[in-house]
């Protein structure tokens, strides 16, 4: 079983002593045990990025996403952080199904998470795939140098492009600019 495989690698690592220092890209319920992640900072993990995407657990599986638990997310950022773990959380505003209010609170969600760093990506249909060829209909550009997960490229039909550009554009000093990240 790829558990077993992991915590043998992990293990000799460890073992190894060898003094290195490694990042990943996981998904935080990947790891079914708190001492998962603590036996991964003990390896010399010092920095993870993971997807967070949306505080709306319905909106993720309407978009065939699996939700991570909140209380699961808070836990296990606490105990990386706690590790001395980087961790960097990645969302995406503007899924087809978000409204004004899922938005923002998606974006309080990641506030209330804390992480190092945060990054805010706007839905955007990707040429070549199966969710761009849903939304060709309702393409509001052509350029593909616009697809840039900064803008709204797609007619919503909830969300304005302005509200979305603008709130994704401004929440970045939103996030970073808070007592509680700066003291952190």
């Amino acid at each position: 079983e790829n558990r077993k495989e992991f915590h043998t690698f992990i293990e000799k690592l460890i073992e190894s002593k060898l003094n290195i220092t490694w990042s990943c890209e996981a998904r935080l319920d990947t790891f079914k045990k708190d001492s998962d992640l603590e036996l991964m900072a003990e390896a010399g993990l010092s920095y993870i990025i993971t997807g967070i995407e949306s505080s709306d657990e319905e909106i993720l599986k309407q978009n065939r996403r699996k939700p991570i638990k909140k209380e699961d997310a808070f836990r296990k950022i606490k105990v990386l952080e706690k590790n001395d773990v980087i961790v960097q959380a990645n969302y995406i505003l503007g899924f087809p199904e978000d409204d004004e209010k899922s938005v923002l609170d998606t974006i309080q969600y990641a506030k209330d998470l804390n992480t190092m760093f945060a990054t805010f990506h706007v839905f955007t249909p990707q040429p070549g795939t199966l969710v761009f060829d849903k939304f060709k209909s309702k393409l509001l550009e052509k350029d593909w140098e616009n697809f840039t997960y900064s803008n709204l490229v797609w007619n919503h039909n909830e969300l304005s492009k302005d509200f979305l550009d603008k709130t994704t554009a401004n929440t970045y000093s939103n996030y970073y600019f808070r007592p509680k990240w700066f003291f952190k």
